[in-house]
């Protein structure tokens, strides 16, 4: 095989060995096929003819069927480590298990400091806390009349310029 010839089979092979981690299986059936490959484009004059020697002799469909198969070998990169689909997977399960733990003990706590100043408060202050402005007695009143007009105006249409 002359050296041009090389990467028309050389691209193939990168795309299997960047992309996956092979296992012994795979490997020598890649192996194999490469093999092949090589002879048919030690025989072709030009990638033109190689490739299509590909497509006649089947050896295209079997190179397909390899990269198919392989797909549960996907290397993945995370944080520049090179990592397999089942690791990146686990890794993922244990970081959500993880960060559901820290979550949900945050959220208890929160839950639990709120409860303690609750008590503590004053339940004015803790209306106050809870709805805000409307929580006061006279100041949530003008509040809630004042949102009732409004709703009456939009409903019948009369509207303040410059809203729709």
């Amino acid at each position: 095989m002359t050296m041009g010839n090389t990467t028309w089979t050389d691209v193939r092979k990168r795309t299997l060995t960047d992309y996956y981690n092979l296992p012994e299986e795979a490997q020598r059936r890649a192996d194999d096929l490469f093999a092949r490959m090589d002879a048919l484009a030690a025989e072709c004059a030009d990638q033109g003819q190689f490739e299509q020697q590909l497509l006649t002799t089947g050896l295209s469909e079997e190179y397909n069927q390899l990269v198919a198969s392989c797909s549960a070998y996907a290397k993945v990169l995370i944080d520049g480590e090179e990592k397999t689909k089942d690791e990146f997977i686990a890794d993922q399960r244990k970081n959500t298990a993880k960060t559901a733990a820290e979550e949900a003990a945050k959220s208890q706590a929160r839950q639990q400091v709120s409860a303690a100043i609750t008590q503590v408060l004053p339940d004015e202050v803790n209306r106050v806390r809870l709805y805000g402005l409307r929580g006061l007695p006279i100041i949530g009143d003008i509040i809630r009349r004042a949102e009732q007009m409004d709703s009456l105006r939009w409903m019948f249409g009369f509207r303040k310029k410059g809203e729709e």
